[in-house]
């Protein structure tokens, strides 16, 4: 029975090594992607090139700068950091989620085979690799999710520093919990159930305490000239009022809720058979994990998100389940066989993503040709300003738009974007005056607009309603007419431009 445990062991540790080289793949691949794979991720590298190049990050949405986004500044300054190091590049700019995965990954890995069994450490690093494949690419583009995976990791591998005091976790957990709501301004629930595991010791006082921590380190990118906090909080209660619960992400994201819940099986069993095994406090980790998965559920269910902000759930996930098996040290085969049944659930569960990924990556392999046109725009019009237009096709054209952010690292300002527009005419809110004053005086040279396409018409993807403001489609039409056809973009110039 020692060696088939030890082959065990070896097999479900081969597997995670083998799924951690794999998800070193996809991300790699992502990262050579010459465009991005979504509408809104332009806009993250474009405000992180305007912040690492003294810009300001937040505007009101009458400024002619405006860009809509309600992310914290921290996932600008990481990600502006990437561009800093690395130079304003596509790659640069999709590579810092997958680095954050992958730090996660090492310090879930740590702390699991510091707390448990190899063989179930194992498994809990394939629950972690299960949904981080599911959700590619979501679960490593540059958006916040991925960051607050890490830092979840980091708190629950900080818990180890308890040898160096009592309090020692209590600070890094609270550190983790301020840096991952300058991310989202909900994070904090995924930090819930580690407090409640992991930081009572005289909670009463420690708790007030990790809370003051955590507000300070929230608080200390703000103190930046260029990082606004009340354009930041106006932008935020601006966007959280103004949606409601979509009852179709609502039935998703619960339906998704019961694969992070999946640790409950192995509590139901170990309490009937091994009751007097189980930590209580690991009982009080569980609920307060429910409970925060709830709150979870409802983030995920209003318009423009999904059950990919469950994401930083899963090291949670994978820690209960760790400790509720370690409660059945002794029992080797119903161990075994909620190891075999864990390990198939979160490899089956991955499968179907990964075709589709590699569908989408095959999809989006031409897109380097229209990277290189926008490319050599600018070096056929130099001193010129350029900036990105849009036409009608929202499904299929708009995809060309999201190469973007290579104007910008140009030096070209943006005054406008698809996201932005369909954000504030959602919203009810009315063209920007300045925007207006702007496109009618031709303040930009050159625009480019999806070839054979009536600039600005697109719908939207909240309502299919149209995604711009008809004074401003007007505008541009008075001012502006077709100068030259390539072969993805019609450039488009002033009429008085001589």
């Amino acid at each position: 029975m020692l060696n088939y445990k030890k082959l065990q062991s070896w097999f479900f540790l081969s597997i995670a090594v083998a799924g951690s080289f794999y998800l070193a793949l996809i991300i790699g691949q992502y990262v050579l992607l010459d465009t991005y794979l979504d509408h809104a991720l332009p806009n993250i590298a474009i405000r992180s090139w305007r912040l690492i190049n003294g810009q300001e990050l937040y505007y009101t949405s009458e400024a002619l700068n405006f860009i809509a986004g309600v992310y914290g500044p921290l996932l600008y300054g990481l990600n502006g950091l990437m561009l800093w190091v690395f130079g304003g590049t596509l790659a640069a700019s999709n590579a810092a989620g997958g680095l954050a995965v992958f730090l996660g990954l090492a310090a879930l890995s740590i702390h699991l085979f510091k707390t448990s069994d190899r063989d179930v450490a194992a498994v809990g690093v394939i629950m972690f690799l299960g949904v981080v494949l599911s959700l590619s690419p979501i679960s490593f583009w540059t958006r916040p999710d991925p960051f607050i995976l890490m830092l979840v990791c980091f708190a629950l591998l900080s818990t180890q520093l308890k040898r160096f005091g009592d309090y020692v976790p209590h600070v890094a957990v609270a550190i983790c919990i301020g840096l991952a709501v300058n991310f989202k301004a909900h994070a904090f629930l995924c930090f819930i159930p580690i407090v409640f595991r992991y930081c009572t010791k005289r909670w009463y006082i420690s708790w007030v305490l990790m809370a003051a921590l955590s507000i300070l380190v929230f608080l200390i990118p703000f103190g930046f000239s260029s990082i606004s906090m009340t354009e930041y909080l106006g932008r935020l209660s601006g966007i959280v009022g103004g949606r409601s619960v979509s009852m179709g992400l609502f039935y998703t994201a619960t339906k998704y809720s019961a694969l992070f819940l999946l640790p409950a099986i192995v509590l139901a069993i170990a309490w009937k058979w091994f009751r007097s095994k189980i930590n209580a406090k690991d009982i009080i980790y569980f609920w307060a994990f429910l409970l925060s998965i709830c709150g979870g559920v409802y983030s995920a269910s209003v318009p423009g998100a999904g059950w990919y902000h469950l994401l930083a759930f899963i090291p949670i996930s994978a820690d209960l389940f760790s400790k509720f098996v370690e409660s059945m040290r002794d029992k080797l085969l119903p161990r075994a066989i909620l190891l075999s049944g864990f390990f198939l659930t979160f490899a089956i569960v991955s499968i179907t993503p990964q075709k589709r990924l590699w569908k989408t990556y095959d999809r989006l392999s031409s897109m380097g040709s229209v990277s290189d046109e926008i490319r050599s725009v600018i070096k056929r019009f130099p001193g010129q300003t350029i900036e990105m237009g849009y036409g009608q096709d929202v499904a299929s054209t708009y995809s060309l738009t999201n190469a973007r952010p290579l104007l910008a690292f140009a030096g070209n300002r943006t005054t406008i974007t698809g996201p932005s527009a369909m954000e504030l005419r959602y919203q009810g809110q009315p063209v920007s005056p300045s925007l207006l004053a702007h496109t009618r005086s031709c303040g930009t040279n050159l625009w480019l607009i999806p070839k054979g396409e009536r600039p600005f018409s697109m719908n939207s993807y909240f309502n299919n309603a149209p995604a711009f403001w008809p004074k401003m489609q007007e505008a541009f039409i008075f001012a502006y007419e077709i100068k030259t056809t390539l072969e993805y973009f019609d450039v488009w110039a002033c009429k008085n431009q001589h």
